[in-house]
């Protein structure tokens, strides 16, 4: 760009102010205004600062705490930001923007969702000042549009789901609704928004076990009831969805796991071919890969990680396993897919796994078990943007 613009240098000044436009100007004066009647605009150009992705881990300890470590993505390394672990915080759900985050207290209303905002260039995490928000009874789980203008909260005791809009610059929260599920259940255990922000859906544990989908209004974010699927087992806290919102897994802790295609346009679920898939032993919770290629599924009791390939058609793969640990609670995946991380329950420790970008085979970093403040609860990664 340089060499091209050299030679109008030698009869002119080119300028590009911040309103993007560039000038060319023939007056002796080196300074470049708009009003200056020897300027002409050249053209408008939409002048866009190099803009640099960051990533921040983000996880809470003992519910009253925050660590919070810059995530460097050639080798896995975590480094603490500045001020971690941060108190009275707690760590929950990076909005898609990589700007806010969002979490609950397993209480009943009001006030049990907080809201952060976070640093982009060094992850810092800072309550907004606003008055907290109210979901409704045990908000556990949540879930936002791929545009970051809506968030939902699963209640685990009221049996429905709180919907919010976002505030795009303060990161406030404004109620829309709560939606009930109305399911026979004892409780709620997970939600998932579809990547293509169309559906969302909601597991549930004891009773007649459903999935209780909902399509969400594009314009306001209000959820419409589509129908409760009943599968008739234990399922856990895992429900994951394709890339290509394609399809749901759901998972269940007797080692299988279920599958289902999503109907584009009305979200009804039916049952994938091969369904329920054999998992890993006790498989509790998972993680779906962002390329929708594979899951990884976490088992207490085994203390292991399964890692399964998304073939054709939706079916599972058999499980490859990697044991380690004691008591693998929470499996979480970079926005990249380069590396996961899983919290030890029971203990100050942690582990952080490279992701094999071509089979998806997980491999553990030197150094694991990693120390942590306290006992780490569930991950959360954030991927930020900023031109510094």
């Amino acid at each position: 760009m340089l060499s091209r613009m050299a030679p109008l240098w030698r009869t002119s000044f080119l300028c590009m102010l911040f309103s993007g436009t560039i000038l060319n100007c023939t007056a002796h004066s080196t300074d470049c205004h708009e009003s200056d009647p020897s300027c002409n605009s050249l053209t408008l150009l939409a002048y866009v600062l190099p803009v640099i992705n960051r990533y921040f881990v983000y996880f809470d300890v003992g519910s009253t705490t925050t660590e919070a470590h810059a995530l460097n993505l050639f080798t896995g390394a975590l480094s603490p930001v500045m001020g971690s672990p941060f108190a009275s915080t707690v760590a929950g759900f990076p909005d898609p923007t990589g700007r806010f985050m969002f979490s609950a207290t397993f209480t009943a209303a009001p006030n049990n969702i907080r809201s952060y905002t976070i640093d982009t260039y060094t992850g810092v995490l800072q309550p907004t000042s606003v008055p907290l928000a109210s979901a409704n009874n045990q908000p556990v789980y949540a879930d936002f549009t791929p545009d970051g203008r809506f968030v939902y909260f699963m209640n685990n005791t009221s049996l429905d789901v709180s919907a919010f809009s976002i505030d795009r610059t303060t990161g406030n929260l404004t109620k829309i609704s709560d939606y009930p599920t109305s399911c026979a259940c004892a409780n709620l255990a997970q939600l998932r928004v579809t990547p293509n922000g169309k559906f969302l859906y909601v597991i549930g544990n004891g009773g007649a076990q459903p999935i209780s989908g909902f399509s969400i209004n594009q314009i306001d974010g209000t959820l419409t009831f589509i129908a409760n699927l009943n599968t008739g087992v234990a399922l856990s806290d895992g429900i994951l969805v394709d890339a290509g919102s394609q399809y749901l897994y759901a998972i269940n802790n007797t080692g299988v796991v279920f599958g289902y295609s999503i109907n584009a346009s009305s979200g009804v679920l039916t049952a994938l071919a091969g369904s329920p898939f054999a998992g890993t032993a006790n498989n509790f919770r998972g993680a779906m890969h962002p390329t929708g290629r594979f899951i990884y599924t976490v088992s207490v009791a085994g203390a292991q990680l399964g890692k399964q390939d998304v073939g054709s058609g939706g079916t599972l793969s058999v499980a490859s396993t990697l044991g380690f640990g004691t008591n693998l609670q929470y499996v979480t995946v970079d926005p990249t897919g380069s590396f996961g991380f899983i919290n030890n329950g029971g203990t100050n420790n942690y582990y952080v796994f490279s992701i094999n970008s071509v089979d998806g085979a997980p491999t553990l970093l030197a150094g694991n078990p990693f120390t942590a403040s306290g006992n780490p609860g569930s991950f959360s990664v954030a991927r930020t943007q900023s031109n510094r």
